[in-house]
């Protein structure tokens, strides 16, 4: 609202629901600490930069109390130094409010830093649903491997198997070895490399040791 302060317009959500102004203005005060809007409390929002007028935006739906909560890029205007704090901020005030929090954003590191569940969406389809750790781990696609984290991505084909994994031919004499065993033989597949999965080992000549995946 143009016409109300800073600390008008975060109150007036938790004033809208019944706190007395005193309440309401202990509320908002919080949310400005938080969003380090505190300094700017009587400004009108005219007066703040753009990154700012996000923080407040940031610290009224945060104040509203409401069960579920939409967050379309919340940090995306903030400087990086601020983002990375607020990320965290974020994330605890949600835990400790417990109140749902859908939160939208390009920056696959909050996504896994902020999110307890992650949806990955493409064309606006959902690619795959489930916890960072599987979204990353465990990716269901190509574009999901790329998407969240990024890798080094290899074809090869399934050359042999056994009841431990398969063997993958990837280009003439190099031969990797993966813990999966539901491909058939000669089918095509795609290995995902991340780079801090990866470890330089001695050479060894027992070849169910050799490129382990």
């Amino acid at each position: 609202f143009p016409h109300l302060s800073v600390i008008e317009n975060v109150a007036f959500g938790p004033t809208s629901r019944g706190l007395s102004k005193e309440d309401a203005y202990e509320v908002s005060r919080k949310m400005l600490e938080m969003t380090r809007l505190a300094w700017r409390a009587n400004s009108f929002p005219n007066e703040l930069s753009g990154g700012m007028q996000q923080r407040l935006a940031l610290a009224r739906g945060l104040a509203s109390d409401a069960s579920l909560l939409l967050l379309d890029e919340p940090l995306g205007a903030l400087d990086a130094r601020l983002r990375v704090e607020l990320r965290y901020r974020l994330r605890d005030l949600v835990k400790e409010k417990g109140f749902t929090a859908i939160h939208v954003t390009h920056d696959q590191e909050e996504a896994m830093v902020v999110g307890d569940r992650i949806a990955v969406l493409r064309h606006g389809q959902i690619r795959q649903v489930s916890i960072p750790f599987t979204v990353y781990n465990e990716p269901k696609s190509l574009f999901v491997a790329d998407f969240v984290g990024g890798a080094n991505f290899v074809e090869g084909f399934i050359a042999e198997r056994d009841q431990h994994g398969s063997w993958v031919q990837l280009r003439e004499e190099l031969v990797v070895r993966i813990n999966e065993t539901g491909y058939s033989l000669g089918e095509r597949v795609v290995l995902a490399i991340r780079e801090e999965m990866t470890e330089v080992a001695e050479m060894t000549k027992r070849r169910e040791e050799v490129n382990l995946f």
